[in-house]
């Protein structure tokens, strides 16, 4: 229930749903089609548009949103999960646009046309949930494709395995956490460690690269390489922490690539530390 949540709500994000809900809300409010422009006023074609949009887009997302994380990783059970989530939805969606018409428009519409409203809300919920939910999946499985294909880009194993050029302060063995990574990525020294959705950003010295894994597990694969947490979603090096500053409640740490991340009030002694241990280390040298 809790991935559900999550999933859910970082699907309902203002980027991907907000944004194109009012969008949709203005042109059909400004436009009026299907004759609500001559029936309505302006107030009352924004009313009667919003709640057209957002009943039957509430069930829609809802019903898709719990399908959609029990599909894994097949991107076909996730296609089917998104018509059938879209279908489940529909059935309140329909009422709620019947329903809707009957209060706001005197002839209304008859209720044994409610399986071809079925039909459009259907149609059109899976068109929205599609791009919403589908185009992501394949965005991620491509990455997944990708993280996972060395050997078909024509990379042998044994340079996957091998340091990086410029890698000079790394104590011991490699952390592991550089197998992971692509060779074009991997010739720089690590410098930040940052999460996206379910993927881990690892930034180096000459790019960045996603894996799919939790912080605390790439933080495990840096095998002690110095540096320090500073939030739950950000890991940055010693070696490229250069300062922390105070931006009104917030607390940023300074990078030498130029970046800042940011310092919650749990991790700030332990970057405090970890950059007063750097300024004694350059102070004994």
């Amino acid at each position: 229930m809790r991935d559900f949540s999550s999933n859910l709500r970082r699907r309902l994000a203002p980027g991907r749903t907000v944004i194109p809900f009012f969008g949709a809300l203005a042109l059909l409010t400004l436009t009026g089609p299907f004759g609500t422009f001559w029936d309505f006023g302006f107030w009352e074609r924004l009313t009667y548009w919003s709640i057209m949009l957002a009943g039957p887009g509430v069930f829609i997302h809802v019903c898709t949103g719990y399908l959609f994380g029990l599909a894994g990783q097949n991107l076909l059970s996730k296609s089917a999960f998104v018509l059938l989530g879209s279908a489940l939805g529909a059935i309140p969606g329909a009422a709620v646009v019947i329903f809707s018409n009957a209060q706001f428009r005197d002839h209304g519409i008859d209720a044994s046309l409610f399986p071809q409203f079925w039909f459009y809300v259907t149609m059109i919920g899976t068109m929205i949930t599609g791009v919403q939910y589908l185009a992501p999946a394949m965005i991620e499985r491509r990455l997944r494709s990708e993280m996972r294909g060395g050997d078909a880009a024509g990379v042998r194993p044994d340079a996957l395995l091998s340091p990086p050029a410029n890698v000079d302060d790394t104590p011991g063995a490699l952390p592991r956490l550089y197998h992971r990574l692509r060779p074009n990525v991997r010739e720089g020294r690590i410098i930040s460690l940052s999460m996206q959705d379910h993927y881990v950003a690892v930034t180096t010295e000459t790019g960045t690269e996603l894996i799919l894994m939790r912080l605390s597990d790439a933080i495990d694969l840096l095998d002690g390489h110095p540096g320090a947490r500073t939030h739950r979603s950000h890991w940055a090096a010693q070696a490229f922490a250069q300062s922390l500053s105070r931006d009104g409640r917030r607390h940023l740490l300074h990078l030498s690539d130029g970046r800042s991340l940011p310092v919650s009030a749990s991790y700030r002694k332990m970057v405090l530390a970890m950059l007063e241990e750097k300024e004694a280390g350059l102070a004994a040298s």
